[in-house]
């Protein structure tokens, strides 16, 4: 009963950590792709 308890008191910090590596692995790349792309579209126009 214990090793359960200490699971769901676990839990939430990894659904934390997922959820922020989630966020990392869509905003850095989209970040990095505005970077370049901004000054790419005002140069074409």
């Amino acid at each position: 009963m214990e090793a359960l308890q200490v699971q769901k008191e676990l839990c939430p910090s990894v659904n934390i950590l997922a959820f922020i590596a989630t966020a990392l692995f869509i905003l850095i790349p989209t970040a990095f792709s505005l970077i370049f792309y901004v000054p790419t579209a005002s140069y074409n126009n």
